[in-house]
């Protein structure tokens, strides 16, 4: 069977909310997927991760997003190595607290990263990490052995309160000691002549280094071997797209994602949201006319929230059935 699994994140609002959201507007092809949504079982997610990457990952728990990164990129992590990813951010000063901004305003090259690696090594080789910086947002710190620890992936982060999802141990004293180096890298990165001329051009400070990954290996990549196509803004996923050769292709299954409401709902812009929706209503029409001209013979639309996902499917025999009625507004809201 040719199927199509569509991943929209950042689509789940919260439930009485969703109908506010999307009042007035004329979504036509969303609707015909809510009148056909056959919704399934609710899948239990690790929370560490972007709801988006535990249902690609189907990771219930632990799961090494750094593994991931490593293995999409083509990095030998080396024997008895455990990649963690170490990624450079900017923590924004909000009224009481701080909270992590989006990392893909950064707009840091590769350049800058360098500049910023290799001031951030000496710290790092001295607290036993390995530091691989080829990739220039998203580096990779290997250690010989298992550490305790574990914080959330920066998808998850994004937007909340840093003090809240800091990496944390169980009794370890490890979080304490990688709060030490952190804070030696933010000072060093401070006196930069790099971060003087970003904030000088009115750009983001690099001014911290998030750590994530959990450190455990094994984790389990089948999912996304298994797709003959992908189609994806994000970056992890845009990787693996390149690397056709590198998957076990099944090749009825493909996969895309739409990432436009992504942005506006990290920035809690609203109105930019609806106006993506409408987008993506547009979209919608193209894939229901794949599925009655049979080009696919079935749609796995998976809607992402913050902390669920909304899984169903949708076939080419439903559409027969035009007596069904939906709303759009069915389909955005988070009933979990």
């Amino acid at each position: 069977m040719r199927s199509l699994h569509l991943l929209v994140s950042n689509a789940l609002v919260v439930h009485d909310f969703a109908p506010v959201l999307l009042r007035d507007l004329k979504l036509h092809s969303l609707d015909q997927l809510a009148a056909h949504f056959s919704e399934e079982p609710s899948p239990r997610l690790d929370p560490d991760l972007a709801t988006w990457q535990a249902w690609l990952l189907r990771s219930r728990s632990r799961a090494n997003i750094a593994e991931v990164f490593a293995q999409a990129y083509g990095r030998p992590v080396g024997s008895g190595r455990l990649p963690w990813l170490l990624e450079p951010v900017h923590f924004q000063v909000a009224t009481d607290h701080l909270e992590l901004e989006d990392p893909g305003l950064l707009n840091l090259d590769k350049e800058e990263a360098e500049i910023l690696a290799e001031a951030a090594r000496p710290i790092l080789e001295q607290a036993g990490w390995m530091l691989d910086a080829t990739i220039p947002q998203h580096w990779l710190g290997l250690r010989p052995h298992p550490l305790d620890l574990s914080g959330p992936s920066i998808e998850r982060a994004i937007g909340g309160n840093v003090g809240f999802l800091l990496p944390k141990d169980q009794g370890s004293g490890a979080a304490k000691h990688w709060g030490r180096v952190a804070n030696e890298i933010q000072m060093v990165w401070h006196a930069l002549e790099l971060n003087q001329l970003r904030e000088r051009q009115g750009r983001p400070t690099i001014n911290g280094l998030w750590l994530s990954g959990n450190g455990e290996g094994g984790s389990d990549f089948r999912h996304l071997h298994e797709y003959a196509h992908i189609v994806s803004g994000l970056p992890l996923l845009r990787q693996f797209a390149s690397h056709p050769s590198k998957r076990e292709i099944d090749p009825a299954m493909s996969l895309r994602t739409w990432d436009g409401l992504i942005t506006p709902a990290r920035q809690r812009d609203w109105s930019n949201w609806r106006n993506s929706v409408q987008a993506l209503d547009l979209y919608v029409a193209d894939v229901i006319e794949d599925l009655r001209k049979g080009r696919i013979e079935e749609l796995l639309l998976v809607l992402c929230g913050e902390h669920h996902v909304r899984v169903g499917r949708v076939r080419r025999n439903d559409l027969w059935k035009i007596w069904r009625r939906g709303r759009a507004a069915e389909l955005f809201s988070d009933v979990a």
